[in-house]
């Protein structure tokens, strides 16, 4: 597979990615072929902490509100460094600073940081390199939010229940047990007046107002 086809899908990407959130124009590389690139082509995998350097780069692209384009390669791939010198001109450098942190991850022989694309959903042996992630930084955002709502839901929860204690403990000094005697009163005749009748009929009342009560809360939720 020649280098064209490598990096010139790659680039189509980062900027299809880029433009999705905000409608600004994709830049346009002012070189006619990458043999125009500037010598020597970069060598941008090093040795080091992937994992840090990509925990690093996600908390900058959260406060910038960018994204983190994950670069993963190695330094004896020629597509790889064409890739890196095509980023680096003046039409590219400022378009990726403007909506990426970029981190280079060294793979190797695809024996190096094969678990960083594993973590982002790639199994297996990557096809080929470069290859490029892209990841929105929405998952902090998801994990404060699922926080909030929990402590506002136990909160709630714990009004609700002391309420219903309180009601419970006060009620008690306002229970007559007179009244529980006969506990089912019987039948007057009529189905539904007093007796096992007159229970399942009030069960009954008590059900399809519960239903009833649901069908509109929820109507007016959605």
């Amino acid at each position: 597979m020649s280098y064209r086809s490598m990096i010139v899908p790659v680039l189509a990407a980062i900027a299809m990615v880029s433009t999705a959130a905000a409608p600004v124009s994709a830049p346009r590389v002012g070189i006619a072929s990458f043999e125009a690139l500037p010598k020597p082509l970069p060598l941008p995998y090093h040795a080091g902490d992937a994992k840090a350097a990509i925990a690093a780069a996600r908390v900058r692209a959260a406060k910038a509100h960018k994204r983190v384009l994950i670069d993963l390669g190695g330094n004896w791939c020629l597509d790889c460094r064409l890739l890196a010198g095509v980023m680096e001109t003046p039409q590219m450098r400022p378009f990726v600073a403007r909506h990426f942190e970029v981190v280079t991850v060294d793979v190797g022989r695809f024996d190096q940081n094969m678990d960083i694309p594993a973590s982002y959903g790639v199994k297996g042996r990557l096809a080929g390199v470069p290859a490029v992630l892209i990841v929105a930084i929405v998952t902090s955002i998801l994990v404060a939010g699922i926080r909030q709502s929990s402590t506002t839901n136990a909160i709630v929860v714990a009004i609700k229940v002391s309420i219903v204690l309180l009601v419970i403990v006060f009620g008690a000094f306002y229970v007559t047990p007179d009244y529980w005697h006969p506990f089912i009163p019987e039948n007057t005749g009529t189905w539904g007046t007093y007796g096992w009748s007159g229970i399942l009929r009030a069960s009954g009342i008590i059900f399809f107002a519960y239903i009833g009560f649901d069908a509109v809360s929820t109507g007016a939720e959605e």
